[in-house]
């Protein structure tokens, strides 16, 4: 039960979610977030499921975007 509290507060999840539009600015929105969350689960080099962060593929000051497509999940190490 804490462990759905603390992910529904992470990655804001509603019983609504809002539509599917890329945010402008470097912000990641909350449902792409819940998207790349549920797609990779744990970080993507080492299967790692702690210490996670969202992470551009393409950096955003090179022109990525905050599409599904350009985030992943990695953690710390």
């Amino acid at each position: 039960a804490l462990k759905e509290k603390i992910v529904k507060e992470k990655f804001k999840q509603t019983i609504r979610p809002l539509a599917a539009k890329v945010a402008k600015g470097r912000a990641i929105s909350a449902h792409v977030k819940r998207a790349v969350f549920e797609r990779d689960k744990a970080c993507v080099n080492c299967g790692s499921k702690r210490n996670l962060n969202f992470d551009h593929r393409v950096a955003y000051s090179l022109g990525g975007d905050n599409s599904m497509e350009n985030i992943r999940l990695l953690c710390f190490q």
